[in-house]
């Protein structure tokens, strides 16, 4: 398994230029109609402020200069922009999951091959991560133990051996396996403050003393417990199907279908915010295998005047035989293309 606990930053040219040039960023929320943060950025990490702090006393320990710049947390934008990016990373394995707050779970297993080991896949991650403005703490092991080092591990990437998973996460605070927080309150009074002291517990007095979430937690941390995912799903490319009440030798017939079919394809497309850079027709005859012809592009586009100048030449040259029964027309490679005016 192996998550990305990921925390938003932007590029930088200069570290102490910037420093000077940007304010630190506070996310805020309201708790019992106080303002407290929700997020913060990595400067005012730096400057002490922590996550349920209040607004007023963020302010004071940062500086007065620049102003602090302060906007509301909205924590359903933040899990659809985690599970975007967990939908992006299956470009690097074929499961991937979200997993709030700020983690994404990939699962690694057997795509080594492909990618010439682990330390290639982390050194890709890390480089893409950066490219679009991000920071990436990655973590590598056989178990969920991955989700820990990664967000608590002294390294930015950590990869841990089968043999090697206790040692790991010995030295770990309580947090990093996700603990219920009366269990970690009673265990702090405790004086139980890392994960090598829980370790070394009775297994047997956990459950009654601290729930049995805080059991279930270790042993999937360590591989004892199975813990499933929920992992993203590519959506099915778009499509659209005209069928006849019977089968039809009318050319001009199959080409009135054939553009009704492209806008509705294009119409499916303007609502996914994609153009297609290729689509596939599909003739379905009575008499034959069906007729297939595809149209590649150079750039997305999902203009049906445009697309049709383009079909149009390929579908007088096919071959109807005795009867086409209906058009399926699909777009298997998609470019993100946004709205514009068009007039």
């Amino acid at each position: 398994m192996w998550p990305i606990d990921l925390a938003k930053r932007r590029r930088r040219r200069s570290a102490p230029a910037r420093e000077r040039a940007d304010p630190p960023i506070l996310l805020f929320g309201l708790d019992h109609g106080r303002q407290v943060v929700g997020a913060r950025c990595e400067r005012a990490a730096r400057a002490g402020v922590g996550v349920g702090m209040t607004i007023a006393h963020a302010r004071a320990l940062l500086p007065q200069s620049p102003e602090p710049l302060l906007e509301p947390h909205r924590p359903d934008r933040d899990d659809a922009a985690l599970a975007a990016l967990a939908a992006w990373m299956l470009r690097f394995s074929p499961i991937a999951a979200p997993s709030p707050p700020g983690c994404v779970l990939l699962d690694i297993a057997g795509c080594q091959r492909a990618f010439r080991g682990e330390r290639r896949i982390v050194r890709l991650v890390a480089e893409s991560m950066r490219r679009m403005g991000l920071h990436a703490r990655i973590g590598v092991a056989p178990t969920y133990a991955a989700r820990a080092v990664a967000r608590f591990a002294p390294e930015a990437a950590t990869i841990v051996a089968d043999n090697f998973i206790r040692a790991a996460l010995e030295n770990l605070p309580l947090r990093a396996i996700d603990p219920e927080p009366e269990a970690e309150r009673a265990l702090l009074e405790l004086g139980v403050e890392r994960l090598g002291h829980l370790f070394d517990l009775p297994r047997s007095s956990l459950p009654g003393r601290f729930g049995a979430e805080l059991l279930l937690r270790m042993h999937q941390a360590l591989g004892a417990a199975i813990e499933t995912l929920d992992p993203v799903r590519e959506p099915d490319p778009p499509r659209a199907q005209r069928l006849f009440d019977g089968p039809t030798t009318q050319t001009q017939a199959v080409a009135l279908a054939t553009r009704g079919a492209l806008e509705d394809l294009c119409l499916a497309l303007r609502s996914r915010e994609r153009g297609a850079r290729r689509v596939d027709v599909l003739l379905a005859r009575i008499d034959a295998p069906p007729v297939r012809f595809a149209v590649t592009l150079s750039r997305p586009a999902r203009d049906p005047r445009h697309l049709w100048s383009l079909l149009a030449p390929r579908l007088e040259r096919a071959n109807l035989g005795f009867g086409v029964e209906g058009v399926e027309m699909v777009a298997p490679a998609l470019g993100r293309l946004p709205h514009e005016q068009d007039e």
